[in-house]
């Protein structure tokens, strides 16, 4: 996989070319600090994904994942954010962030994570960073108060981008019963059919008005 990376913090970027290079199916082809030096050297068009640091000295990096995602509509998007950015990437049209990713940059320093939400954003699944999740307070969230602890544990795998069996191994459950616990979920938050409710569920808990500022 060739993956561009932009982040104006040095330590940090040269951080995350270290851990992805590591692994076999990675490859940083590309790097930059700014949106200017993104739009200078980068050629979307020759890569697979992008990790994109959204405060940027001379931009927004939402903004540079949307130019990026138009030339190259298969370019696979994570997003990293030190601070609560979550409204601005909601805000997207759902169809242009289906292959984008978002983590907090903690958890960048966790090469399973960093490489699961970019293989996941390849392949047009939306990762959001599951360490969200554990900052609610599901008891002031409206809607969310009436998940079972079973529910949430089934949307944390969500989150972190697992199939429904990966799911049902990792909490020794049939994987018959993720799929009615996620039916339930969808139901408590009042996703309708027709859209990707996997994502809609993570995306919609995270963005309760009583949760605007779990990235703290």
């Amino acid at each position: 996989m060739r993956v561009g990376v932009v982040d104006d913090h040095p330590l940090v970027l040269a951080q995350i070319e270290t851990i992805l290079n590591e692994l076999d199916d990675m490859n940083v082809v590309a790097t930059a600090e700014s949106v200017s030096e993104a739009k200078k050297w980068f050629v979307p068009a020759d890569l697979d994904a992008v990790v994109l640091d959204i405060d940027l000295p001379d931009g927004n990096g939402i903004g540079l994942g949307i130019s990026m995602s138009k030339e190259n509509p298969a370019l696979g998007v994570v997003f990293l954010s030190a601070v609560n950015e979550l409204d601005a990437f909601l805000q997207v049209p759902e169809a242009t962030r289906s292959k984008w990713g978002y983590l907090s940059k903690t958890t960048t320093r966790s090469a399973t994570m960093l490489a699961r939400a970019l293989r996941s954003a390849v392949n047009g699944h939306t990762v959001i960073d599951p360490t969200l999740l554990d900052r609610i307070d599901v008891s002031k969230a409206q809607g969310v108060s009436k998940l079972t602890k079973r529910q949430l544990e089934v949307l944390r795998g969500v989150a972190e981008g697992d199939s429904n069996l990966t799911i049902a191994q990792n909490l020794n459950i049939s994987e018959n019963a993720v799929g009615n616990h996620l039916i339930q979920v969808y139901e408590t938050l009042g996703i309708p059919e027709g859209k990707n409710r996997r994502v809609t569920a993570v995306l919609e808990l995270l963005s309760r008005d009583n949760n605007r500022d779990i990235l703290r």
